[in-house]
């Protein structure tokens, strides 16, 4: 019988042109995701999400902006010692840099914060994490060939956040793992 991956796997995009962005989740350890001005934080109600986005002056349109909520929402299931999937970034390059050919996995260490990065008001949804390892979407590993053909594209996880339930995708994250 084959043992049941405990952790839960989660594909997080983010603003891949944005070298502080970038630097902070290779060097810091901080993986930070965008829709996250002040008064944004993801554990308050709905209304204040939506208010500070209104205020932000990003849009005024319920429906979009419940939309984003919702996609960011997801990060409030990420867990201590979950999996998280960062396509296009080699995160073990120094300086990190985007790179549409590989990706990085990462184990989320600490619990959810919000603090938006002065210099944008924006990017204020963070999760500590600890790298593991980078990448390439084609290689002679099967399993980091099959996670670059679902991340080479906007579908299935063309979200900021996805949380991955296809058992294949999560088992080729377990083999590259133990590699």
């Amino acid at each position: 019988m084959i043992k049941k991956f405990e952790r839960q796997v989660f594909v997080f995009r983010v603003d891949y042109g944005n070298s502080d962005v970038l630097d902070e989740f290779a060097n810091y350890g901080r993986l930070r995701q965008g829709w996250g001005a002040e008064g944004m934080d993801i554990r308050e109600f709905f209304r204040c999400f939506r208010d500070a986005w209104i205020k932000k002056g990003w849009s005024d349109e319920n429906d979009g902006i419940h939309n984003r909520w919702l996609i960011l929402y997801k990060m409030m299931k990420i867990k201590i010692g979950d999996i998280i999937v960062v396509p296009k970034v080699d995160a073990a390059n120094r300086p990190p840099e985007f790179n549409e050919k590989k990706f990085t996995l990462a184990e989320c260490v600490g619990k959810y914060k919000f603090e938006p990065l002065t210099k944008y008001d924006d990017f204020g949804h963070i999760f500590p994490v600890k790298i593991l390892l980078s990448a390439p979407y084609n290689s002679d590993n099967g399993a980091a060939n099959f996670i670059g053909e679902k991340l080479n594209g906007r579908l299935p996880y063309g979200a900021a956040v996805n949380r991955i339930k296809n058992d294949q995708f999560i088992e080729s994250v377990k083999i590259l793992l133990t590699a």
